[in-house]
């Protein structure tokens, strides 16, 4: 048998293998349940749900949807999009509602919705009845005035069943409240506020801890009242000076938020001055050198801003996600475990021993080549920038899968042998191609928010798949 002959049987092997797999329904669910676990799919438009209903029924559905936390989210902005939702046979088909710039006055929301968000709420006495099914809820970036009767009427009466809450920091309706009971299902809860208003909240178990729930202390007085809130996580100290230094922080805490002052630049951080559990810090106005083995080994999150260099191997190899800001021409040594380096605020430059061979998300206020040089490994990357070097290029690294964002309203132009000639998948928000050179023929998906490119002869003939798609925030 020849060589030619021995590849053909071998991939008629796989490609059977793949069908009698992809045949079994209970296998097909699995493996696409599994492929968009934890992922949200945005509906714009009612009539988008008609159109793929026997799809997203499957990932709506209980057994692929609920275990996989597939959500399924529809906008809704008017009392007339919310009739029609109501009114549609295909609602059972979504379970993330969220609500935009609306300005009705009550709803009813169905049982099936698992997902409720909202934005810009404008009318303070709206009255929403929640579904029992409900799971998870996001009140962040709601209208929260001192006598919003929505947000009362909710904190009053939660849903039984809720896993996620997040509210508005430092809410000032809380004062008009005695006291808030949490269900026994809730899992996190995203809030940030001071003694007066988190200690109106009732937990069931102490023995949980709700990462996302930050105490604000103020007084060596709060530290102490914080070592029997176990169910806190999290802790941002103002004005306490030796809260560190003296080891006041709990040792239940995974998060702390510090300001360090002038007053603290002549005592730089010590070797186990920080909680043993600590996961995620956040030090501001840093602006001595940091010492060797000042972070313990569970850190995975370190936020920074400060004026002074970072030197290898003083940040763990623990390390997931870095974000650190300075104006000065300071560097940073990047550890080879960071998957996500947020720079979008940092002048300085960038380092590591080694290729970063686990980074996939990638912000920088400079795209130039010291930056690249960390790329020589990374084979899918999310790359957000403020500015783009002239020179600068991302040809010759191994990238295949390439999300590429300009930063805030700014709109970027490509130049030619800037992207990857390993490129297969790129996706572009705010950034211009302005010559048909641009995109590399290996290229087989495009998605951009540049209108009627299709129509151009800017696009390879490799390019199979060509979307548009408008930004959404949402």
């Amino acid at each position: 048998m020849n060589k030619d002959s021995s590849i053909s049987n071998n991939n008629n092997k796989y490609s059977d293998l793949f069908y009698l797999i992809w045949r079994n329904s209970y296998l097909n669910k699995l493996i696409k349940g599994k492929v968009l676990q934890n992922v949200v799919i945005k509906i714009e438009d009612l009539s988008d749900i008609k159109e793929n209903n026997k799809h997203l029924a499957i990932f709506s559905s209980r057994d692929v949807g609920l275990e996989n936390n597939i959500f399924i989210k529809l906008f809704i902005d008017n009392i007339e999009t919310f009739d029609q939702f109501q009114q549609s046979g295909h609602r059972h088909v979504v379970n993330y509602l969220f609500l935009q710039h609306y300005k009705g006055l009550s709803m009813v929301v169905p049982e099936g919705i698992r997902r409720m968000g909202f934005y810009d709420v404008v009318e303070e006495k709206f009255n929403c009845q929640l579904p029992l099914s409900l799971t998870h809820l996001d009140l962040a970036c709601i209208n929260s005035g001192r006598k919003n009767i929505f947000i009362i009427n909710i904190l009053q009466h939660l849903p039984p069943n809720l896993v996620y809450l997040s509210l508005p920091h430092h809410l000032s309706t809380i004062t008009q409240i005695q006291s808030i009971q949490l269900p026994d299902t809730l899992e996190d809860l995203d809030y940030t506020d001071k003694y007066r208003n988190l200690s109106k909240f009732r937990v069931p178990n102490n023995n949980k801890i709700f990462k996302s729930c930050t105490f604000a202390a103020r007084s060596i007085e709060d530290l102490h009242w914080l070592k029997d809130q176990k169910w806190i996580g999290g802790v941002n100290i103002g004005g306490i000076e030796n809260a560190l230094y003296e080891k006041l922080v709990p040792s239940h805490i995974t998060t702390i938020g510090f300001n360090f002052f002038e007053i603290y630049q002549e005592h730089p951080l010590k070797k186990d001055q920080l909680p043993s559990r600590l996961e995620c810090l956040a030090m501001h106005s840093y602006n001595i050198p940091l010492e060797m083995d000042i972070f313990p080994s569970t850190l995975t999150t370190l936020y920074f801003e400060g004026e002074t260099d970072i030197d290898a191997n003083v940040l763990p190899n623990t390390l997931k996600t870095l974000e650190i800001r300075g104006v000065t021409d300071n560097y940073c040594y990047v550890p080879p475990s960071v998957t996500n380096l947020k720079g979008i605020y940092y002048l300085g430059t960038f380092k590591s021993n080694s290729p970063l061979c686990c980074l996939t998300e990638l912000s920088v206020h400079s795209l130039d080549p010291s930056v690249t040089m960390l790329l020589a490994h990374t084979t899918t990357l999310s790359l957000t920038f403020r500015q783009l070097a002239k020179g600068t290029t991302l040809a010759n690294t191994p990238i295949e899968k390439l999300s590429l964002k300009a930063y805030l309203n700014t709109r970027i132009p490509l130049e030619s042998g800037f992207l990857p000639l390993s490129l297969r998948r790129l996706i572009t928000i705010r950034i211009d191609i302005n010559s048909a050179d641009i995109i590399p023929n290996s290229c087989v998906y495009l998605e951009t928010d540049i209108k009627d490119l299709d129509k151009s002869n800017l696009i390879p003939q490799s390019v199979k798949v060509n979307k548009f798609k408008r930004e959404s925030y949402w």
